[in-house]
């Protein structure tokens, strides 16, 4: 099951805000894991405990949590690592030879029309102009 979480807007004085995030910088970790981990140790302490080592034994699994991620971030650089290797030795591959229109369709391009030698044609009477002529003819100013 998924752990829900809500959020809560809570003011707190500005120097303690600066300590929150100045203590959150050098353990790296978040805001809220720290906020969270002070609440339940002051609101749920357990008898006979002190309430500075309840949030000290809470700090500390929290920085056991975040070891434990960057062993599993420390770990992903192998592999990584072996993934590029892969995708360079598939690009050193040599690719396909991609076929040109001409090499796949050449039975289907059309043969180079015959050259046909120009032979003059008689006339013997030149032809009478036909009405279009006639309709489209330049006229001579008069």
């Amino acid at each position: 099951m998924a752990e829900t979480r809500d959020q809560l807007n809570a003011k707190v004085q500005p120097a303690t805000k600066a300590l929150l995030l100045r203590y959150c910088q050098d353990k790296h970790t978040t805001q809220s894991e720290v906020v969270e981990a002070a609440l339940l140790a002051f609101l749920q302490p357990k008898e006979g405990d002190d309430l500075a080592l309840v949030m000290l034994e809470r700090l500390r699994e929290i920085a056991a949590k975040q070891e434990d991620l960057e062993h599993g971030v420390t770990a992903l650089v192998p592999l990584l690592t072996t993934i590029v290797d892969r995708l360079e030795a598939q690009q050193a591959e040599p690719a396909l030879p991609i076929a040109r229109y001409a090499q796949m369709y050449d039975e289907l391009r059309p043969e180079p029309p015959a050259v046909v030698e120009d032979t003059p044609v008689e006339v013997s009477q030149p032809l009478a102009p036909s009405w279009w002529d006639r309709l489209f003819a330049k006229r001579r100013p008069a």
